[in-house]
């Protein structure tokens, strides 16, 4: 089985002029950055992007004409504030590249390791409190 990514996304971009994106189009982003592999691409064309994702194909593609575009808000000035960009211009077929991904998504195996260590222990103590009648199932 391959590894798979971790997919936390940082509160950052909360911070981020995404924001001002609208829910819809922050929220497609945050599910490109979940869904990139370790070379910050997505590997497949909008209308498969927006199957797996649940998202309409006219919103996902909106989605990427406003983060294709240069964002003068943006904090950072890579690409001018641009937050996808075409793997291939010719052939958007390939998929897109989320830029600035490294600074959303945390995914390193210490991160992940604490991660599920954290929630194993939260787990572990919720079942016990259920097990002495202390929360309801």
């Amino acid at each position: 089985m391959p590894m798979r990514e971790f997919g936390l996304i940082d509160q950052q971009i909360y911070h981020s002029s995404i924001f001002l994106a609208g829910p819809v189009n922050r929220a497609i982003f945050m599910d490109s950055v979940v869904l990139a592999s370790s070379d910050d691409a997505v590997h497949m064309p909008l209308w498969a992007f927006a199957r797996i994702t649940g998202w309409s194909v006219e919103q996902v593609e909106e989605a990427a004409r406003v983060h294709m575009s240069e964002d003068r808000r943006s904090r950072t000035k890579i690409l001018n504030g641009r937050r996808w960009a075409w793997i291939d211009e010719n052939n958007h077929e390939l998929g897109f590249r989320v830029v600035n991904r490294a600074l959303y998504k945390k995914s390193s195996p210490e991160t992940l390791k604490a991660y599920k260590a954290k929630w194993a222990r939260e787990n572990r103590a919720r079942v016990k409190a259920m097990n002495r009648g202390e929360l309801s199932r």
